[in-house]
């Protein structure tokens, strides 16, 4: 029974960096200490504590409260960032951003957006709600659903629920809303694009099907570009 608790944590947490992460990125798995990665964390040295100062001025404009975050670079060259709960890597929420992410082609609108969107899957403790919720179903009495189409719904829901938090940060901050329709153009040209990353895949990384745990990009940008027309 752990084991597949772990399993479906493991798939929730790898989709935290699913908007704009690595789409073969490691999870941040369960919260009882770090997982084993394939890329290099680091907040500390000086380096890393250089690289992450755009982040934090970004997150500065994103919250009021930005030093009850942690921030952590990864090694990864990328464009994306994860969210993962207090406890694992420090006993605050924790954002991992990584390195392509904060690369000077980098728009601050497309990072504002990306860390908005992971501060949406903290503040809303999709974690630990996930962590609940695949314990009832296993632990609890047959409801006629499986755990893996269950977790598949559920992120789906998690991840809608991240974007709107997300884009109502991002439009408080004042950045530009111009940034989603833009997108959403490039998507159009081409719907296989993963945004923030020059990676072109055969078909668009997930869909509206219920086996894939988030929307397309360009689902999702195009609910971001109605939405993004609506006041504060």
């Amino acid at each position: 029974m752990f084991k597949a608790i772990s399993y479906f944590l493991g798939l929730f947490c790898l989709s935290c960096s699913l908007l704009f992460g690595d789409m073969q990125g490691t999870s941040s798995g369960p919260s009882f200490g770090p997982p084993p990665r394939q890329d290099k964390l680091d907040s500390t040295s000086n380096s890393a504590q250089i690289v992450l100062k755009r982040a934090e001025r970004i997150l500065s404009t994103l919250v009021f409260d930005p030093q009850n975050y942690q921030l952590i670079l990864s090694s990864k060259s990328v464009f994306g960032g994860e969210a993962v709960s207090p406890c694992v890597y420090s006993d605050k929420p924790t954002m991992i951003i990584y390195q392509g992410a904060l690369s000077p082609n980098r728009s601050n609108e497309e990072i504002a957006f990306m860390m908005a969107h992971e501060l949406g899957h903290l503040n809303l403790y999709h974690n630990e709600k996930m962590n609940e919720q695949m314990g009832k179903i296993f632990q609890g009495p047959t409801v006629g659903i499986s755990g893996t189409t269950f977790a598949v719904f559920f992120q789906k829901f998690q991840e809608r629920e991240a974007d709107m938090f997300g884009l109502y940060l991002y439009k408080q901050a004042g950045y530009d809303i111009g940034f989603f329709p833009f997108t959403l153009g490039i998507l159009n040209i081409n719907p296989n694009i993963h945004f923030g990353s020059s990676m072109i895949f055969a078909k668009s990384p997930s869909s509206l099907s219920m086996r894939d745990s988030h929307f397309s990009m360009k689902e999702r940008f195009e609910l971001l570009v109605s939405e993004s027309q609506n006041p504060v």
